[in-house]
């Protein structure tokens, strides 16, 4: 429940004192055990005597106007002051199949010689005569690599599902094919999440779902870039003032200011971070990439199976090593 005061015909340049309760500051009989309620937000940098003063005019500087009462005037301007994504990239909202249960398999539940991999556009998919195609689906949370876990039945070029109707209305229950887009290489973020922001470099070859929408930049070449920005702790803070439901729009990651920055245009981060993320999605046999175990293989190879796992284990070590050291330094963006 929230409690608000309003003055009528007041001015967007006026200031309104806005403060946060959380259920922990309230008592039995839900009311605050002090006021303002003495929490981490309000204690904050940004508040004085616990309250966030703010005037409309500073909601409206940031695409929506949500009242991300607690984000600095710094943060708020940086909506006004730098380009947007959606100068460098342009997304597209994924499929929606009308029955997951008729159109979506597991990729090993389906025969691999019936998938149609590596398909780079509509017409190979259809002189290919393969009825499975690999398909993004968000998934949990996962930044740079991975979830590719489902195939759509895409034959003929979706005959079948742009046919699926209500058998009472006759309605096409199918809708937002993925037209040009489909079998584009680019980047994808789940739609829902309970966490953070993820973002994970999609290869050429896919389909793509309502709930894994996907972006395609302009220019191919900053795919990394994007990648490393819309996985920083930067793009997290801005996404919780433009989506705090956590229901990433379109709109919401079109919206996000972007500079980029020089020590990250220059660097290899972005790859070298979606190396490591596929080599450990391809360990496991969840992947279709998958070829032995990690145990076996002739890199960590050893007299022992007891030295195999010590050098297997110095070497997922050294690889989360790495890839913490690598995010931090993208958290510096």
């Amino acid at each position: 429940t929230a409690a608000t005061v309003g003055l009528k015909g007041g001015s967007k340049d006026l200031n309104g004192a806005y403060l946060f309760v959380e259920y922990e500051d309230l008592t039995l009989e839900n009311e605050p055990r002090d006021f303002p309620p003495s929490n981490r937000r309000n204690l904050s940098d940004g508040a004085q005597d616990k309250l966030f003063w703010v005037s409309i005019s500073d909601f409206e500087k940031v695409p929506g106007s949500p009242i991300a009462y607690w984000s600095s005037l710094h943060v708020r301007e940086l909506f006004s002051r730098l380009p947007a994504i959606s100068e460098l990239t342009e997304t597209r909202e994924g499929l929606t199949t009308g029955s997951n249960d008729l159109f979506l398999r597991y990729w090993q539940e389906v025969s691999a010689c019936r998938v149609g991999w590596q398909i780079e556009n509509t017409e190979q998919s259809v002189t290919s005569g393969c009825r499975w195609f690999p398909y993004v689906k968000g998934g949990d949370f996962r930044r740079w690599f991975g979830n590719n876990e489902y195939v759509v039945n895409w034959w003929n070029d979706g005959a079948e599902l742009k046919c699926f109707s209500d058998p009472e209305t006759g309605r096409i229950r199918s809708h937002n094919y993925n037209g040009d887009y489909g079998f584009r290489a680019g980047f994808s973020w789940s739609g829902m999440s309970s966490g953070s922001f993820s973002v994970r470099q999609v290869p050429g070859g896919f389909m793509f779902d309502a709930k894994g929408p996907m972006g395609f930049p302009f220019d191919e070449q900053s795919i990394d870039f994007l990648s490393q920005f819309l996985n920083s702790k930067v793009t997290d803070h801005l996404l919780k003032m433009l989506a705090p439901t956590m229901d990433f729009k379109l709109g919401h990651v079109l919206n996000l200011p972007a500079a980029e920055a020089p020590q990250v245009s220059r660097s290899d981060n972005g790859s070298r971070l979606s190396s490591i993320s596929k080599a450990d999605w391809d360990a496991y046999e969840t992947s279709w990439d998958f070829t032995t175990l990690p145990l076996l293989s002739p890199n960590h190879r050893a007299g022992t199976l007891a030295e195999n796992y010590k050098n297997l284990r110095a070497h997922w070590q050294g690889m989360t090593d790495e890839m913490q050291r690598l995010e931090e330094e993208n958290n510096r963006i």
